[in-house]
């Protein structure tokens, strides 16, 4: 009676054993399929900050008429969600901005925007400051600079905070205003 107990018990020990190693195994493969970089959240990537006048699209910049600004995204974020957008120059005297107003990336992911005027003729820095909290993995692992293609401006990406991170991306170019 004691061998036949023993018997029931290893039997049923085993059949648990294999019940379990295929749970774990189904668990485990739910963590590896968080993995996939569908999960991941990106910034997007621009390539370059575009002006022209808001009256004709002429790219000649003439001070006290309005500008359109706009940062030229090469490839679209993934997995964001609340978004702002700063915009600043440098110098800052006699400029006005209307800027696009920040919104959830993931549903209005287009090229951010700035209307603005320049009182006076000059060089100006033009800064477009980004931020967006993600809504997935950390797909973006370290930041970095890039030169834009006309070597008259740069993009710089910042991966900001551990477990809550977001994304800071910064946008300079020089423009000559007549």
């Amino acid at each position: 009676m004691n061998a036949n107990i023993y018997t029931r018990l290893s039997s049923c020990l085993g059949a648990r054993s294999v019940l379990l190693a295929a749970i774990f195994g189904l668990v485990a493969a739910g963590f590896t399929a968080c993995d996939d970089d569908d999960y991941d959240s990106r910034p997007p990537r621009f390539s370059d900050l575009t002006a022209q006048m808001l009256a004709d699209g002429s790219d000649e910049l003439r001070s006290g008429e309005p500008i359109l600004l706009t940062a030229v995204q090469a490839k679209r974020g993934h997995l964001l969600l609340g978004t702002t957008y700063t915009w600043s120059t440098s110098p800052q005297e006699g400029v006005t901005h209307r800027p696009m107003a920040g919104d959830i990336y993931d549903l209005a992911p287009q090229n951010p925007v700035d209307t603005i005027t320049f009182e006076s003729p000059g060089t100006y820095k033009v800064t477009m400051k980004a931020v967006y909290k993600t809504g997935g993995q950390q797909g973006l692992k370290e930041g970095g600079t890039e030169e834009l293609a006309d070597g008259n401006g740069r993009v710089t990406y910042a991966v900001v905070g551990a477990a809550l991170f977001r994304y800071e991306v910064t946008l300079e170019k020089y423009f000559k205003i007549r």
